[in-house]
């Protein structure tokens, strides 16, 4: 009795030894997703969820990835859900962020949608003279499109330089006037089969096509963190056929599925969390590896390396 007494004493206390141990904050932990019931927000609640009576994590609703940025470096952010170009962008247009990256999630795609008329077939076929709606300005799509334009300025041959974007905070309302000609692509960027490419911009499918998204420069680009750990800014994805049979464009072949980019929904800490309470960031990285395998399963979404 006495010696299976000790050697329970023994397996509790190595089982001590390697569990993380969190330590409760003073403070919340503010996390900043998005807006409410969206991906993003989802992605802070489960975190929230799995954190409960370690870490205290208060979820902010703010206008997604451009505004978390700015509330990171303003120290109104602890940590944030943001899409890997808009780090990009954001250190090409503010200076440079402090923050750790604490792993890729989930991807989104890049949607260029055009109206069948239009001579744009690709992605490649933007210049100054066609007009694309991206969005609100710091929307996830305003954002995509800019580090898109940036990133050939610093890779490629400057060919899509001076593309005219036009910011339209209402996604329904630049589909309806991309329909109407007054602009010859829109820009969206979501999940794989999210409801506004899958439902609501294939009721005009008779007269807006999904084109293609590829370039090989846009492969170079990437990013480093305060670890020195890097990350490719978007992936070559494909698009498959059955994601959106009425919008697919139909070639000599017959329908296919088509070439774009994915870009990386991903959790970053500031450094100044890890600096101040590197109890509260390791839990963080523990939590939300619990977190995103439930929002993966939940949202029917997956990473795409």
């Amino acid at each position: 009795m006495m010696k299976t007494m000790i050697m329970a004493a023994m397996v509790a206390m190595a089982t001590l030894a390697t569990a993380p141990v969190y330590a409760q904050t003073a403070e919340p932990v503010r996390v900043c997703t998005a807006s409410p019931k969206g991906n993003y927000e989802y992605v802070g609640l489960k975190l929230q969820e799995a954190l409960k009576g370690s870490i205290d994590i208060q979820v902010v609703n703010t206008a997604g990835s451009w505004d978390n940025l700015e509330r990171l470096a303003k120290g109104e952010c602890d940590a944030a859900v943001v899409q890997s170009d808009a780090l990009y962008v954001y250190e090409k247009e503010a200076g440079n962020l402090s923050y750790f990256n604490l792993g890729a999630l989930y991807t989104e795609y890049v949607h260029l949608l055009c109206n069948r008329k239009s001579p744009v077939e690709e992605w490649a076929d933007l210049n100054k003279t066609t007009k694309v709606f991206s969005g609100g300005r710091g929307s996830g799509a305003d954002v995509t499109a800019r580090g898109l334009i940036q990133a050939d300025a610093e890779f490629g041959n400057k060919s899509y330089v001076g593309v005219p974007l036009l910011n339209e905070q209402n996604p329904d309302v630049s589909l309806m006037k991309v329909k109407g000609g007054a602009a010859e692509c829109l820009v969206y960027v979501g999940s794989k089969g999210n409801k506004f490419m899958g439902t609501n911009a294939q009721k005009l499918a008779n007269d807006l096509v999904l084109r293609p998204v590829e370039d090989k420069d846009f492969n170079d680009v990437e990013m480093t963190d305060d670890n020195g750990v890097k990350m490719s800014v978007w992936n070559a994805v494909e698009m498959p056929y059955s994601t959106y049979e009425k919008l697919m464009p139909t070639g000599m072949f017959g329908r296919k599925d088509i070439p774009t980019i994915g870009v990386t929904a991903m959790l970053i800490v500031s450094s100044a969390l890890v600096e101040q309470n590197p109890d509260a960031y390791a839990a963080i990285g523990f939590g939300i590896e619990d977190a995103i395998k439930i929002v993966r399963a939940d949202k029917k979404v997956e990473l795409v390396e």
